[in-house]
């Protein structure tokens, strides 16, 4: 017996599961997987499949440090995960990085992908939400173990 659940296209984002199986658990900041994810969701929900945004946006969107996200970002291009395809211009509101990211280009039919609601996405809180996500696509949970305590904090309200 299958179940169906109704909910309006705008409202999700189908993830492939290689994105859980191969690509988030070699990543060596696991901060980075938060990062890959947001822009992953991003991406996939724009008609181009590019991300216009900053660092500091990114920073302040995902209450991660410029540095960090700096060295995140060096790390996902490092492993392909995300091309930039324009460099933005410095303080400018306008001309921001272009970020690509390769494997949100998703074929509904043909590959194999988890529906993830877009309701989690303003929630990305390194570790935690890496592993809801991984549960729902029902993958191995030990890939995705947090190390740090200082990862397990939720942000403040």
């Amino acid at each position: 017996m299958s179940y169906r659940v109704q909910i309006p296209k705008e409202q999700w984002t189908p993830f492939r599961n290689e994105v859980f199986a191969k690509e988030l658990g070699n990543l060596e900041e696991k901060r980075a997987a938060a990062l890959y994810l947001f822009l992953y969701d991003r991406a996939y929900n724009r008609p181009s499949n590019a991300v216009a945004v900053t660092v500091r946006q990114l920073s302040s969107l995902l209450n991660m440090d410029e540095r960090v996200i700096k060295k995140c970002l060096a790390e996902l291009r490092r492993k392909e995960l995300i091309r930039k395809i324009r460099s933005g211009v410095r303080r400018s509101r306008i001309n921001k990085d272009v970020w690509k990211v390769p494997l949100a280009e998703v074929d509904l039919k043909k590959d194999s992908w988890t529906p993830i609601p877009r309701v989690l996405t303003p929630r990305y809180n390194y570790q935690p939400t890496v592993r809801i996500f991984a549960s729902c696509a029902g993958l191995d949970l030990c890939r995705f173990s947090c190390s740090a305590s200082r990862e397990l904090r939720s942000p403040t309200t």
